[in-house]
């Protein structure tokens, strides 16, 4: 990156930015807690380099050693700024068991159905009659209480429970949640029940700040719920406003993601874009005064971060927040800053706080979508221009609303598989209406006191928000209004980012060439494409999955995709097999349970798959000339001495099964026997010590993760 400096001299941000993301990276790949000691001596090595290369500068390239030096030192911080935050998991090897932690409260709980979740740092573990130091992050779930449901920011609390370090279900291509909470520095997780904890203290002093901002939105929530507006206006009203969250049902959610507007649910670079020209409108009356400029600078940086403490901190409002204030900073200064240093800026300071914050979602589509806006907008603007104000300025808004889609989509395809069609559409009219309902809502609270006003405003409020959600269900109910299960790879994504930006470099600059180099990855993408599609055309596989307490087993033959299951499977449950599902190109499931398949009236039942490949009969089924056996009664408890030998592949035993596994495989010949992932532990121990001097490969679902073999 030495030889761009040039190139970016207005931007030093941009050239100090990225050799540091790619040092974070470089520790997601090779993950190693890299000592300080080792980056004093490889800092010190680099010095020395320097200080060589300047003695013999006559001799060296100053500018090349220079530039090297100095990418070598980011990469390296990165990296070790993301070992020293990664959770160390050392605390789990003092809470195997039961035993006394005490720790603090660091966010605002959340009140569910059934129980409290809180985020906790660990201070002290006591084992072996001492206490012990230690600074990991926990997530605990309370019971819900008359005392739970109290706690704050700053509580310090005693536990008595035992805590585990969180584990994936191990299913293929399944959400890494260890991995999730990692990136959010949590190594640990425990279920406290209400005789299992105590609040000992409130710390008044290290979270005042937070404890303010939350008491200042609990405050804001009340003002809104004094409205009295219906359920789902009154979700979308605190979640566009405020970042709360709890109000929101699934089915609300799934409206605006298919809309395309899943963004105005969650408090974001808009909102405090908005907070940031009220302000600057407010105390542009005073601008020519130097004096006045500072009152600004202090008053506008205050506002901008407490409305960001109040929403909760989210990546997008850290990141807007972040460049806002560098944008205050260099206004005050007279400065006309790069927009692209302003965000590069933001970004490192951001990382340099949390270095595992570039993993997050949001953070990666916010900054995704304001580069788009930055870079694409203006080169989309610019193919059509109208005299007519009104018509120009919906032309820049769609020129805005796409430039934002077509940067994030690579991005959205990876993470979520889908795509909605009418975004355009949603941009239009729901960007300007959550403009106006922003505006509505803080003259509202502002006004509050007022009871007229408030009256007023909140009929206009609860009319436009009411309007926004019919909108978003009448999107949704669009004839495809989202593609669903579009397989997108990292490989492929960064293929489309390189070929977008080698198309908007012809259009720019009329180089042949760009367009040439984009068909290149055109085609790369197309034969990873074709090999594809050759796999999974030949793919044969039997999957059990782990889904706690149940029996869910999977046949694929190519893309045919056949189902057992004890019974139908949840929308939560089924989304852990669905990333699996799109990853091997699969048809929509053909879901078959396993009592009717099993039942004596089977035949009259006409039970079918239409796959020639799949036979099934009781409790025994084929696929291929892979033979199954699956119990899940007594039927096998007892076979008669003279029963012939009956020779299978897998024996799956299901919770209900009563055998003696000793006993049956002398009657039942198997290569592997697996235990499902409904198997009672206790049933599990007694089967394996059964088969302790068997030579048949066992495998435990509910430990060992999901079984999977290609047949």
């Amino acid at each position: 990156m030495f030889f761009l400096y040039n190139y970016y001299s207005d931007k030093p941000f941009v050239r100090i930015v990225l050799p540091y993301i790619a040092g974070i990276l470089l520790f997601k790949f090779i993950t190693y807690n890299l000592s300080i000691l080792t980056l004093i001596i490889i800092c010190v090595l680099l010095i020395a380099l320097l200080i060589i290369n300047f003695i013999l500068k006559n001799y060296l390239g100053k500018e090349l050693w220079w530039g090297f030096g100095l990418n070598i030192f980011l990469v390296l911080l990165g990296y070790f700024l993301a070992s020293i935050v990664y959770p160390k998991y050392s605390e789990i090897y003092h809470l195997k068991e039961k035993g006394l932690v005490c720790g603090i409260v660091t966010k605002k709980t959340e009140i569910k159905d059934k129980f409290v979740k809180a985020e906790l740092e660990i201070k002290a573990i006591r084992t072996s009659n001492k206490w012990i130091k230690s600074d990991g992050k926990t997530l605990v779930f309370f019971d819900k209480d008359s005392e739970s449901i109290k706690l704050n920011t700053g509580d310090w609390l005693l536990l008595n429970s035992k805590f585990n370090e969180p584990k994936n279900l191990m299913n293929p291509n399944e959400f890494d949640y260890k991995q999730y909470l990692a990136f959010h520095l949590i190594s640990s997780n425990a279920f406290v029940r209400a005789n299992e904890w105590v609040k000992i203290a409130e710390s008044k002093s290290n979270f005042f700040v937070v404890r303010y901002a939350e008491k200042t939105r609990d405050f804001l929530l009340s003002i809104i719920k004094k409205m009295n507006l219906p359920d789902d206006v009154f979700a979308v009203t605190s979640a566009t406003i405020l970042g709360y969250h709890n109000e929101i049902d699934a089915e609300l959610k799934q409206a605006y993601s298919s809309a395309g507007a899943i963004h105005i649910l969650a408090v974001s670079g808009f909102q405090v874009g908005v907070v940031y020209l009220i302000l600057h409108f407010i105390f542009s009356l005073f601008a020519k005064r130097k004096f006045i400029r500072w009152i600004f600078l202090l008053i506008s940086l205050a506002i901008l971060w407490f409305y960001a403490f109040i929403t909760g901190l989210s990546p997008s409002v850290l990141r807007a927040t972040a460049m806002f204030s560098f944008i205050i900073i260099a206004n005050l200064f007279n400065r006309n800053t790069n927009i692209y240093n302003t965000i590069s800026a933001s970004a490192f300071m951001l990382l340099v706080i949390n270095p595992l914050m570039l993993f997050d979602i949001g953070f990666q589509l916010s900054y995704a979508a304001v580069f788009g806006i930055v870079y694409l907008q203006p080169k989309l603007k610019s193919l059509w221009y109208s005299k007519n104000k009104i018509i120009d300025a919906v032309w820049s808004l769609f020129c805005v609303t796409l430039a934002a889609q077509i940067i994030t989509t690579p991005l959205s395809l990876y993470y979520f598989h889908q795509f909605p069609l009418y975004f355009l559409l949603s941009g239009l009219i729901l960007v300007p209406l959550v403009s106006v309902i922003i505006y509505v809502a803080v003259f509202l609270i502002s006004f509050s006191w007022i009871p007229i006003i408030f009256d007023y405003l909140s009929i206009i409020l609860k009319y436009l928000v009411s309007f926004m959600n019919k909108l978003v269900f009448t999107i949704e109910d669009l004839p495809l209004s989202v593609l669903d299960g579009i397989y997108l790879n990292i490989t492929i994504m960064i293929f489309l980012y390189a070929i977008l930006i080698l198309l908007t470099q012809y259009f720019v600059d009329k180089k042949i060439s760009y367009l040439r180099y984009s068909l290149i990855f055109v085609f790369i993408i197309l034969v990873i494409l074709i090999f594809r599609e050759y796999k999974i055309v030949n793919q044969r596989k039997i999957i059990v999955y782990n889904i706690p307490g149940r029996s869910v087993i999977n046949i694929i033959d190519g893309k045919d995709n056949i189902l057992f299951v004890d019974e139908k499977l949840k929308n939560k449950e089924l989304k852990l097999t669905k990333g699996n599902w799109i990853e091997l190109g699969l048809k929509k499931e053909k879901t078959l349970l396993f009592q009717n398949v099993g039942s004596q009236l089977f035949l009259t039942n006409l039970i079918t798959v239409e796959n020639p490949n799949v036979w099934f009969y009781k409790n025994f089924y084929k696929f291929y000339n892979f033979k199954i056996l699956v119990i899940n009664d007594n039927t096998f408890y007892n076979l008669p001495e003279n029963t012939e030998k009956i020779d299978v592949d897998l024996i799956i035993l299901q919770s209900k099964a009563k055998i003696n596994l000793e006993n049956l495989v002398n009657k039942v010949k198997a290569k592997y026997i697996v235990f499902d992932s409904s198997c009672p532990k206790n049933k599990v121990k007694i089967w394996k010590n059964q088969l302790k001097y068997s030579l048949v490969k066992t495998h435990d679902v509910s430990t060992d993760g999901a079984w999977v073999i290609d047949i």
